[in-house]
């Protein structure tokens, strides 16, 4: 939701009734999971700025 539909976080929360931090957390541990599956894939991440 975030990312493909550009919501924020406090929409996905209300969206899926749960708190702000959980969603953040959640977003943040799962985009570190993927990044750390493309570098051993051989892919690299650039932060944007």
């Amino acid at each position: 939701l975030r990312y493909v539909l550009g919501w924020r976080v406090n929409q996905i929360a209300v969206h899926l009734n749960m708190p702000e931090n959980t969603v953040s957390v959640s977003l943040h541990r799962a985009l570190h999971r993927l990044q750390d599956h493309l570098a051993r894939q051989g892919a690299a991440y650039e932060r944007p700025e």
